[in-house]
């Protein structure tokens, strides 16, 4: 089983014309909802009104967060911009318990005729496997099984020892700019039907052409040498798979390694997807007091 942390946030904006149409009408509008999808199949609602209890109708609005996804629960912090007042849901797994909100806290958030409301919490889903990543560029390998791959990459190694492997100029053309223009110009590569390559190694070259040929073996790797493949894409403009490595990573981030990815994310400079992704986690994580894995060794360091 896997545990995916999702985390979320949104703005849900109540203008002074919804207020009062709801402060007016309590019986013929009594609730207003915000929609939102957390993950694939994890749905969420909020839903804001009177409630039907006599000692504080009129008075005061109800809020409560409803969710569509089975075996995930969330924890999510409710604050009004503009006030200094915060309301949390916490480990609400189907339906929340209803939250009490005085008209008064509404009226108090309103700046040019709207009262912002921040949502920011973290889903919490279980999982027997980890979704499947869509990939933006399909190739129909079978037309390549009688065709014999009519290009060699040679990686330098640090004791001088070389590699090779053989690869389609036309499957590197597909996948990267950078390799269309290098082997459709007059440079030395298209004319010996080789490249050598010095800054990486071996493991990250060989993950790259797996990918480019529809393998997806990336539970095999550890995070410095995704970060490394990252890296890799990255130089050579291969925008299916920096995507991919964002997102398989991002599946990946919780409490005990978040801290370990941000630190790559820092290091490797070109990666800036996940440490955004990363540094939203920590701030959450902050906020809701959850403890997180080295996370003082990231903020005295950086």
């Amino acid at each position: 089983m896997f545990i995916i942390y999702r985390h979320i946030s949104e703005t849900w904006i109540m203008t002074n014309e919804i207020l009062q149409r709801l402060i007016n009408h309590p019986d013929n509008e009594k609730r207003i909802s915000k929609f939102g999808v957390a993950f694939s199949n994890v749905f969420y609602n909020f839903r804001l009104g009177f409630s039907d209890r006599s000692e504080i109708r009129g008075k005061c609005l109800c809020m409560d967060l409803s969710i569509f996804g089975s075996r995930t629960t969330a924890n999510i912090s409710v604050y009004f911009k503009g006030t200094n007042s915060k309301r949390s849901f916490k480990n609400v797994t189907d339906r929340s318990e209803m939250m009490i909100l005085p008209i008064k806290l509404f009226m108090d958030g309103l700046k040019d005729g709207k009262c912002e409301i921040e949502i920011k919490g973290m889903f919490i889903m279980e999982r027997d496997e980890y979704p499947i990543i869509p990939r933006s560029i399909n190739i129909d390998y079978g037309l390549l099984e009688n065709i014999e791959k009519d290009f060699e990459i040679i990686i330098a190694s640090k004791n001088g020892k070389e590699e090779k492997i053989k690869v389609h100029k036309d499957v590197l053309i597909i996948q990267s700019p950078v390799f269309e223009g290098m082997l459709k110009s007059g440079m030395k590569e298209p004319l010996t039907n080789t490249l050598k390559i010095i800054d990486f190694n071996f493991t990250t070259v060989i993950a790259a052409i797996e990918f480019f040929y529809g393998y997806q073996i990336f539970n095999h790797y550890n995070l410095k040498e995704l970060f490394e493949l990252y890296r890799f894409a990255d130089k050579y403009l291969i925008d299916d798979l920096m995507d991919y490595i964002t997102l398989f990573i991002s599946y990946r981030i919780s409490p005990s390694n978040v801290a370990e990815i941000y630190k790559l994310a820092i290091a490797s400079n070109c990666f800036m997807k996940i440490k955004d992704k990363c540094f939203d986690f920590f701030v959450f994580c902050m906020n809701e007091n959850v403890p997180v894995e080295n996370f003082d060794s990231v903020f005295l360091k950086n």
